[in-house]
């Protein structure tokens, strides 16, 4: 709640005004405006007396909007924070210690990034099923493919020595 508004449930507009519209391109259109989101009803001119009308007021539904964008931004946040800490629980239980030991033997603690390193990590591929992993959600990978994963180190393309290849025209 702010500003004595709750930005959580959709705006019920019963809160509204008749006004008057304008457009860049000249037209003007009549309708009511609510005084809460600015969310705007079209209105027949033969139900709005022109001398009553006021202008639509753009910084109500600005003002509006950006305090949705914040309110779920935040609420996103919190949500996240929640999410993190069970994910750190769920990391240190026995249970992700039994499926993350399968998933390196089913793998045979070789990196399935490069088929090259030992595998030390198990990356899930979705977290969907947090806490009840399908084995195809789960991959053994190396310290060097999981920063590349997660961006944490950038692909240098010509230490891959990859073969050349002929251009392909169009």
């Amino acid at each position: 709640m702010k500003d004595g508004i709750d930005y959580s449930v959709r705006c019920e507009c019963t809160n509204r005004v008749k006004v008057v519209r304008y457009f860049k391109n000249g037209t003007q259109h009549f309708g009511e405006q609510c005084t809460t989101c600015g969310g705007f009803r079209h209105l027949k001119k033969s139900e709005c007396n022109p001398r009553e009308l006021i202008a639509y007021d753009e910084s109500i539904a600005e003002k509006y909007s950006k305090a949705c964008v914040e309110f779920y931004r935040n609420k996103r946040q919190q949500g996240d924070t929640e999410w993190r800490r069970k994910y750190d629980e769920y990391m240190e239980s026995e249970d992700w210690k039994r499926r993350r030991a399968i998933i390196l033997n089913r793998d045979g603690h070789t990196c399935q990034g490069c088929l090259q390193r030992p595998a030390v990590h198990v990356h899930h591929l979705t977290y969907a099923r947090l806490g009840n992993e399908l084995a195809f959600d789960l991959i053994s990978i190396c310290i060097e493919c999981h920063d590349k994963v997660h961006g944490k180190q950038e692909v240098n393309l010509s230490s891959l020595n990859l073969p050349v290849t002929e251009e392909i025209p169009f």
